[in-house]
């Protein structure tokens, strides 16, 4: 049995609404799941220096690429998702790239007072949030990172801080606390 057009439209829509609220309600926390180009994640790896004696945080970390790379640099990686979905998905791909020995994913909330990401360890935290995330999380982090840890952003900026290095072509800030 053959669906009508009617129908076949009304389905399409339904799953691209499902898909946009997929993709865009983390917004309202800080942000929306828009990947990072793998060039990106190399190159923000990259001016952190990131290697054996490393611990990344990854906050927002959506596919777990940015741990899984860090993870096969030699660092130790942790991931901080808040979309359930996501951070499953995350965890399978760290699984399937052989990193579960040295990579973490966790379902957190980053903004959360009382459940947030214990940064005593970290050397290095990087994100790709959007500006009012960030602006959240500044308090947050210069708070509980200890002095030297890199914290590296793609697009948005820290207010106020003073960026280490600025990459303007591939919207790259890397800032030290």
């Amino acid at each position: 049995m053959a669906l009508s057009t009617f129908s076949s439209v009304v389905i399409a829509l339904c799953f691209a609404a499902v898909f946009v609220t997929w993709t865009t309600w983390t917004y309202f926390i800080g942000s929306i799941w828009s990947p990072m180009p793998k060039r990106a994640i190399r190159q923000m790896l990259d001016y952190a220096k990131v290697g054996r004696k490393d611990v990344v945080y990854d906050l927002g970390s959506g596919d777990g690429r940015v741990v899984i790379e860090a993870a096969k640099r030699g660092a130790s990686a942790f991931g901080v998702e808040i979309d359930p979905l996501r951070m499953i998905f995350s965890k399978l791909m760290v699984l399937l790239h052989g990193q579960a020995g040295k990579a973490k994913i966790e379902w957190k909330n980053i903004f959360s007072k009382t459940n947030d990401p214990d940064f005593k360890k970290a050397t290095v935290v990087t994100l790709f949030l959007m500006q009012h995330a960030n602006d959240m999380l500044q308090d947050t982090l210069r708070s509980k990172l200890r002095k030297g840890t890199k914290v590296v952003s793609y697009i948005w900026v820290f207010k106020g801080w003073k960026p280490t290095l600025v990459d303007k072509k591939n919207m790259i800030y890397l800032y030290t606390v």
